[in-house]
């Protein structure tokens, strides 16, 4: 395969002895797929004659993938949208961004509110599988442990205690924040175990783990819990 640039259009040459000619735009790329016995001239006049047509399929792709960026961990992950021949609905989890495969009938929908569900679903099975090690890592350290706790994704709080039933309830969305944060916040929730309200005594017990804890509470001011 040859990579060929026209104008302002990059696009690859793909020969094959018995191969129909179609000029293909998928995630972006131009893939130009042509007998063998085509010349550069001939394919280059394609491409002229379809520019316009090409333009607005890359310029929609370009739209599209462009999504937003989302947190992990503290770190900022670009989003890509791509579409691909598949059923369902994708997700990989990449060093510097996040990759949607969504399936090529949806190109032509707003696709918003899948990409959220699909993110929430990602945040989800993310807490569920990390904070376990967290609880955990604070029991050992502080002695303190609720009698359960649930990862929820639709509620206000970024973490809530029960005080009926001593549970902790967390919003899958902290997996967007910093691993201390994130520490911090069940440990504010811990703290519940043994003071109801935000009393003097409360501080003096979070101080004792976060002796600069009004340092995460400015960070997380935008945060209820």
């Amino acid at each position: 395969m040859k990579k060929v640039r026209e104008n302002v259009i990059s696009y690859t040459i793909d020969k094959a002895i018995f191969s129909n000619f179609a000029i293909l735009v998928e995630n972006g790329e131009v893939v130009v797929k042509a007998p063998w016995y085509f010349s550069k001239q001939r394919i280059q006049e394609a491409i002229k004659q379809n520019k316009e047509w090409i333009m607005q399929k890359l310029n929609k792709l370009e739209k599209i993938n462009m999504y937003k960026t989302t947190k992990i961990f503290g770190v900022n992950y670009a989003v890509k949208v791509v579409f691909n021949n598949i059923k369902t609905p994708e997700l990989n989890l990449n060093n510097n961004h996040i990759e949607i495969k969504l399936p090529n009938k949806l190109v032509q929908k707003n696709n918003k509110k899948t990409i959220e569900v699909i993110l929430n679903k990602m945040y989800q099975e993310l807490a569920e599988k990390h904070l376990e090690n967290v609880f955990e890592e604070i029991r050992v350290e502080t002695g303190m442990a609720p009698e359960n706790y649930v990862v929820k994704s639709n509620q206000k709080e970024i973490a809530k205690f029960d005080f009926e039933n001593k549970n902790i309830y967390v919003n899958s969305k902290i997996m967007e924040l910093e691993e201390s944060c994130i520490k911090y916040i069940i440990i504010h929730e811990l703290c519940h175990l043994k003071y109801k309200t935000h009393a003097k005594g409360f501080y003096k017990l979070l101080k004792t783990y976060f002796p600069n804890y009004e340092k995460y509470d400015e960070i997380l001011s935008g945060y209820k819990f």
